[in-house]
């Protein structure tokens, strides 16, 4: 599958890709993690710490899917906004699923940190903005729902927004606490710290499945993996992979640009990250060098020829969307892109197990704040391999939906990574 198209940002920014061998004997491990994205990443690195023996494998070369058509906008706020998520799981289920996603946009900072690693990591407030006035009503009941859940946000009305930020639009949630950074150091970093645990990386290394068998994979080349425990990080290809997958999300073509740089004094103030109300919705954020990135314009999936096809006009009507909301004057645009996208119908990711498939495990991430999601995915994943509580397991699992058609699928997964 042809996650994206051939420019990104991250990579025009010079970011050297890691070159890894690929397998050429067979081998046995603890686990076997397939996708070497951010994903597959911040697994390697959390299930290596307990020295655990971890191998990661890709079909490409690593962290060259999805990752760098990643604008990495690390917010808590999930698609299904809290007061309409409160009526779709309860007021208990939705709660807990912002807490915690709350909770992993900190933790993702922290490890940043502990890392030492040079990612360009920023600590933003996060505006969501009305796209019109009759989306008033909902951004204050969607600020009380967050109050009282204990979130820092603030409603701004147009007036506030205009002072403060010199924002065009009818109201705002400001979110005290978000960040940024670029998912392609990020996730070279994470890779080379799981390394130096322990954990082995093989790049182009297609994996065939094997009739039956779910802990053992056969290569290409012939060799074979077997592992104790196997982990899914490969995205947005999984629905292709596993059919029961394919019924429960829906992939897009989202599309990108990221201007050349701005003088300081015409970016907004605070560089805040932006999103607002729409469907799909408009975002933009900066970068260390004073770009701006601004993303949307969501089409149902299409073929690469196709979806690529439409990045010139889609790039136009970016710039004249973002330019209604901030008059920025004119800019140069130095690349744009187009990326696959997915989500779910509640906009919760799927983590964890299905029945079918005894000790393999999914990190599905699908959403627009998918970093945050696949923190949380190393954190379950991890503690239920170590057989370890983790409060947030139940929130994301393939089983939330009672009664669901999918925990007793029993198909053989089509293709790997």
């Amino acid at each position: 599958m042809d996650l994206r198209s051939a420019q990104s940002l991250w990579i025009n920014l010079g970011t050297e890709c890691l070159i890894r061998p690929t397998l050429q004997d067979s081998i046995r491990c603890d686990v076997l993690i397939i996708g070497s994205g951010i994903t597959g990443a911040l697994l390697a690195y959390h299930l290596a710490q307990h020295k655990l023996n971890v191998v990661v494998v890709d079909r490409r070369q690593i962290a060259s899917g999805s990752t760098p058509a990643s604008t990495a906008l690390l917010q808590y706020d999930i698609d299904t906004p809290l007061v309409k998520l409160r009526r779709k799981l309860g007021r208990k289920h939705a709660d807990a699923a912002y807490k915690q996603s709350r909770k992993a946009i900190s933790d993702t900072a922290a490890l940043v940190r502990h890392l030492g690693a040079d990612c360009d990591l920023a600590r933003r407030s996060s505006l969501y903005l009305a796209r019109n006035e009759k989306d008033i009503p909902f951004l204050k009941a969607e600020t009380k729902a967050r109050q009282e859940l204990g979130l820092e946000v603030e409603y701004l009305d147009r007036k506030s927004l205009a002072t403060h930020f010199s924002i065009r639009s009818p109201a705002a949630i400001l979110s005290r606490v978000a960040f940024q950074l670029d998912p392609l150091k990020f996730t070279k970093h994470l890779l080379i710290a799981a390394e130096r645990l322990g954990a082995k990386i093989f790049a182009q290394t297609t994996l065939l499945p094997i009739p039956g068998e779910h802990l053992m994979h056969l290569t290409e080349d012939g060799c074979h993996i077997r592992a104790k425990h196997v982990v899914w990080a490969t995205g947005y290809e999984a629905p292709e992979q596993f059919p029961e997958i394919k019924e429960l999300c829906e992939l897009n073509s989202t599309y990108v640009l990221a201007t050349r740089p701005i003088p300081a004094g015409r970016l907004w103030p605070k560089k805040s990250l932006i999103w607002d109300t729409g469907d799909p919705y408009l975002y933009a954020r900066t970068t260390r060098q004073n770009q701006v990135i601004i993303g949307g314009q969501d089409e149902p999936f299409q073929n690469p020829k196709k979806r690529d096809a439409l990045i010139p006009a889609k790039t136009q009507n970016l710039l004249r969307a973002f330019r209604r909301m901030y008059p920025i004057g004119d800019i140069e645009v130095e690349t744009a892109w187009a990326g696959t996208f997915a989500q779910t119908k509640d906009g919760l990711p799927y983590i964890g197990q299905m029945d079918a498939y005894p000790n393999c495990h999914f990190a599905l991430g699908y959403g627009g704040n998918g970093i945050t999601f696949s923190l949380l995915a190393a954190q379950i994943i991890r503690d239920d391999i170590l057989e370890t509580q983790n409060p947030a397991t139940e929130l994301f699992s393939f089983n939330r939906n009672a009664g669901s058609k999918h925990r007793r699928s029993t198909q053989q997964y089509a293709l790997s990574s």
